[in-house]
């Protein structure tokens, strides 16, 4: 683990102790943990931790890191960070979310362990960065799905996707820092990405947020034009996945205020109803003409399902897209 030890005394500017798990400390562990991990005592920062290093070539999901993390930190009664080689960014993004402590030698790290030594740049893989505000990441997912934002003049790009100069003119700036795009000024001022659009999917990913503020109820609804089926409907709809009887509806806030303020649904309430209706940060209806919310938004509504089906179908879908 040589490279892991450089790596954590550049980040950290200390040189880490390594030390074996004996075999005798690892008979608790089952076989194929100890099959599937290299197992090594680490202390660095005043803290203790295992660092397990996956030696098999099996794919593993993030709920399977997450499970097999948290059973090496039951049976060694310390915290887990896993080292890998590679880290796809949907995984990456799920391990965050799930706060499994990770670290790729030489690229990145996320180790939730260190959140009180947060001057050293190794807590955080973003340590200044935030995520997108809802207009920067409709902009993205504009570009990817319906067409190209790039040099159009913010005037004709707010007009186009609905967002006035002053919130266009936020997000882009908001892309610019954040390094998605470049923002070229002259006698038009318009961005170009830096990125093809799957490679630009990938690299925005981990600013993405769930586009769902809320989630209400309702008995019956007059109107379904401004809704798009969502969730598990929508999942069933693109991949192999079982559907539901419960309804799935995706809402504009906006949409949804004035449907409320027409009468236009009955029964609204936060507990249970014949529809499920998720209120959303921006338009979902803005971004396809099908009847079911699109691939790439379904994908960041279920970034904190556990389902380890679900995951897989949703990495699929997300693969076979014709970018």
């Amino acid at each position: 683990m040589n490279g892991i030890t450089e790596y954590l005394n550049t980040i950290t500017g200390e040189l880490p102790i390594i030390e074996e798990v004996t075999e005798e400390e690892q008979k608790s562990i089952p076989l194929f943990l100890r099959e599937g991990y290299d197992l090594q005592y680490v202390k660095l920062l005043d803290q203790k931790f295992i660092l397990a290093q996956e030696k098999d070539k099996v794919h593993r999901t993030s709920e399977q890191y997450n499970k097999q993390s948290s059973l090496l930190e039951e049976k060694l009664r310390l915290p887990v960070i896993i080292v890998l080689d590679h880290l796809d960014s949907n995984t990456r993004t799920r391990l965050i979310k799930k706060k499994v402590s990770f670290i790729v030698p030489g690229k990145q790290l996320y180790i939730p362990l260190f959140a009180d030594f947060r001057k050293t740049k190794s807590y955080y893989i973003n340590r200044t960065n935030s995520p997108f505000q809802p207009a920067s990441q409709f902009l993205i997912l504009y570009h990817l799905l319906v067409d190209t934002v790039e040099k159009k003049s913010l005037k004709q790009l707010g007009q186009e996707i609905g967002y006035t100069a002053m919130t266009v003119t936020r997000a882009v700036n908001e892309l610019t820092e954040k390094g998605i795009c470049d923002f070229v000024k002259g006698k038009e001022k318009f961005l170009i990405f830096n990125n093809a659009k799957r490679n630009l999917w990938d690299e925005s990913l981990k600013y993405m947020i769930n586009p769902i503020k809320r989630i209400d109820f309702a008995d019956i609804i007059i109107n379904k034009d401004s809704f798009k089926k969502s969730s598990i409907n929508a999942l069933a709809h693109y991949t192999d996945i079982s559907d539901d009887d419960q309804h799935y509806f995706a809402i504009s806030d906006k949409n949804y205020s004035k449907l409320i303020n027409t009468n236009s649904i009955k029964g609204v309430n936060r507990q249970e109803g014949n529809y499920t209706m998720e209120i959303w940060k921006y338009d979902p209806v803005a971004f396809t003409e099908s009847d079911f919310i699109d691939p790439l938004n379904l994908y960041l509504t279920q970034i904190n399902n556990s389902d380890e089906r679900t995951e897989l179908a949703l990495n699929n879908l997300i693969n076979e897209l014709q970018w």
